[in-house]
């Protein structure tokens, strides 16, 4: 009976040693992120500063090296730019032909390829962001291509579903975006979500931070041994195309 009613009394004090060790263990966390925040502020500041002291002293011919480097760097972009929209970018287009396909690629250092079928609900989707990010980005070209009526380019880039996004990096495939997971799984992503994921790809340029929300709820999807050129009975009851 003894051994019977001091039990909760040692779970109770278990229980508390417990909360005790959370507590401690939430405010070392606390602790240590706020001293790595100061050392990242710290060490920012000590950038700018250095920066700072540079421009001081800095004389009228040091200012004057540096603004005709920066005007030579802004006039390399701008014939960059120009020589991209030369080639295609800026715009996003469907290419139609093999050998076009392989030349489109191989003139420009970054290339986003979405395998589509026009039909398709889901491409359909994918063709609204991507000609959001064309214009925005020429530093990146932006073509699509009938997965269906292009049977030999599907089956040589490994396309096994629709959309399907390959990313091509100086003439190599880098990576292929299958579907929606890796934009949070849902029909209505935003486009800032593929532009963040295409930029740690490397693939787009320019200053930008992680959505603040990522969607999380990928969803799971069946594999199937459907061919790529298979009639389905209706592209709107499926979740992608095999």
């Amino acid at each position: 009976a003894c051994s019977s009613s001091a039990s909760p009394n040692r779970q109770t004090q278990a229980t508390m040693v417990t909360a005790d060790m959370f507590n401690g263990a939430v405010e070392n966390l606390v602790h240590m992120a706020a001293s790595k925040l100061d050392q990242a502020v710290d060490y920012e500041n000590d950038r700018l500063d250095e920066k700072i002291k540079k421009l001081e002293s800095m004389d009228d011919d040091d200012l004057e090296r540096l603004r005709e480097r920066r005007l030579q760097e802004l006039q390399r972009k701008a014939q960059q730019m120009q020589m991209n929209r030369i080639k295609g970018h800026g715009e996003y287009r469907e290419v139609s032909d093999t050998k076009q396909f392989f030349q489109e690629c191989k003139e420009s250092d970054r290339v986003c390829v979405h395998f589509m079928r026009g039909t398709t609900w889901r491409c359909q989707i994918m063709d609204k962001h991507l000609k959001i990010l064309a214009p925005k980005h020429l530093e990146t070209k932006f073509i699509s291509v009938d997965g269906e009526k292009n049977p030999f380019l599907s089956e040589k880039l490994r396309i096994t579903m629709l959309p399907s996004l390959v990313l091509i990096k100086n003439g190599k495939t880098d990576h292929t975006i299958i579907g929606f997971d890796e934009m949070g799984g849902d029909d209505d992503f935003p486009t800032e979500n593929l532009e963040w994921l295409l930029h740690s790809r490397g693939m787009v340029d320019g200053d930008m931070a992680a959505p603040e929300s990522p969607r999380s709820r990928a969803k799971k999807v069946t594999v199937a041994t459907k061919s790529l050129r298979q009639t389905y009975a209706s592209d709107s009851d499926d979740d992608y195309e095999w």
